[in-house]
């Protein structure tokens, strides 16, 4: 049901919105100024009429949960695309780790088979000295490249465990986030359930004054 078109006691029109920020990225934050409620909404509340000072309550009433809401979402926004940025960085790195731990261990390798190579030539032309040292460093070598890469596979696990918490905390933000829009869609519903009350009974009232003349 729309908003539009209530009319208050001296003719100006009944904005229930007015004086919320606007909803985009440019928008400033809500401050106190702006919950406070507009001038027609005020002069519902003082025109003495009951009816009319319980919808100018539940308009403000709600009013007020639909900014809150708002933050609400703007917040848990900029949240989620803070967690997905770090939870992307984190991956990055894990893959750099990785990365870094897999280079290391193929040049380690690489060196270790070459000296396994030069050990074999030694071998051959009755180099036993050199045999010997050749097989250590080749021997040395793999090792190395073993722990490079378990050292890499290391850091890359903790990268991996911070992707993850970032991760949930995006989704965490997310389901913050549909709350605070199913918050924002409700107090809409609500106004606008009560300005429907408010024009039937501003409509009737009107309609018993005409009939109460129409006798005079």
């Amino acid at each position: 049901m729309s908003v539009q078109g209530i009319m208050g006691a001296n003719g100006a029109h009944i904005d229930p919105f007015a004086g919320e920020p606007s909803d985009t990225p440019e928008a400033s934050e809500a401050t106190n100024a702006d919950m406070l409620p507009s001038p027609a909404m005020q002069e519902l509340m003082a025109g003495g009429d009951a009816g009319a000072q319980i919808a100018a309550m539940m308009m403000m009433m709600s009013k007020q949960q639909r900014q809150s809401a708002r933050e609400t979402r703007r917040g848990a926004e900029k949240a989620e695309d803070a967690a997905q940025r770090h939870e992307l960085d984190a991956m990055r790195s894990a893959a750099d780790e990785r990365l870094e731990g897999a280079t290391k261990e193929a040049i380690l390798k690489g060196f270790g088979g070459a000296c396994t190579m030069a050990a074999g030539a030694a071998d051959a032309g009755g180099d036993k000295a050199g045999t010997g040292a050749l097989k250590g460093a080749s021997e040395g070598s793999f090792g190395l490249a073993g722990y490079a890469r378990a050292e890499g596979d290391h850091a890359a696990a903790g990268r991996d465990v911070e992707a993850k918490a970032e991760g949930n905390a995006a989704s965490t933000a997310k389901r913050e986030i549909d709350d605070a829009r199913d918050a924002e869609k409700d107090a809409k519903d609500l106004m606008n359930r009560v300005m429907s009350f408010y024009k039937e009974y501003a409509t009737a009232k009107e309609d018993a004054s005409k009939a109460a003349l129409h006798r005079a």
